[in-house]
């Protein structure tokens, strides 16, 4: 069966339509977590200013969502090519080539998430197992599940980015902005 153009325009269409939901809902759970994070703290403050007491829970739980906060940001400055990076290489190499090694090197970044995945869900694991944690049971695995979220996240975001860059390679692409 071939893919006629019609065929691969809807399909294409599909995959940026799930990756504008994908980058929509981490826009706005990133606005939550931020406000659920000032709000928390702020009524902590508030609380311990002028009444004297506190919420038992309120510094664990900010705590997380700073977690939470920077490894979805995280995420997102790789969807949007805003990551720490060095680049030397494509000074001096053409850009066409430029393309091959941002496809290596989106491919060693994506292993290494893969290998940080493997070690966070087992963390998890481990937290669940074991209760351990300062939010008991349950909740420390919703504590944690930031680890593997961000990190199955950026690593599908460079298995895409390479998959792109071997794309622009192989059609001789010389723009930068062409591979996106």
């Amino acid at each position: 069966m071939t893919d006629t153009p019609v065929f691969n325009e809807r399909k294409q269409s599909l995959f940026r339509q799930a990756s504008f939901g994908l980058a929509m809902f981490e826009r706005w759970l990133l606005v939550a977590l931020l406000a659920g994070m000032i709000g928390i703290a702020f009524v902590q403050v508030v609380m311990r200013n002028f009444f004297d007491s506190g919420l038992s829970f309120a510094d664990v739980t900010v705590r997380h969502l700073v977690l939470w906060v920077g490894l979805l940001g995280a995420s997102v400055a790789a969807r949007e090519k805003r990551h720490l990076s060095i680049d030397i290489a494509s000074k001096f190499i053409p850009i066409r080539f430029g393309h091959l090694l941002q496809s290596f090197l989106a491919l060693i970044t994506a292993v290494c998430c893969g290998m940080f995945l493997w070690a966070a869900v087992r963390f998890a694991g481990f937290m669940y197992e074991f209760g351990t944690g300062t939010l008991e049971g349950v909740w420390a695995l919703l504590a944690c599940l930031v680890l593997p979220i961000s990190f199955f996240g950026i690593g599908v975001r460079f298995a895409v980015r390479m998959v792109l860059e071997l794309r622009a390679f192989f059609k001789g692409v010389t723009c930068g902005n062409e591979a996106k």
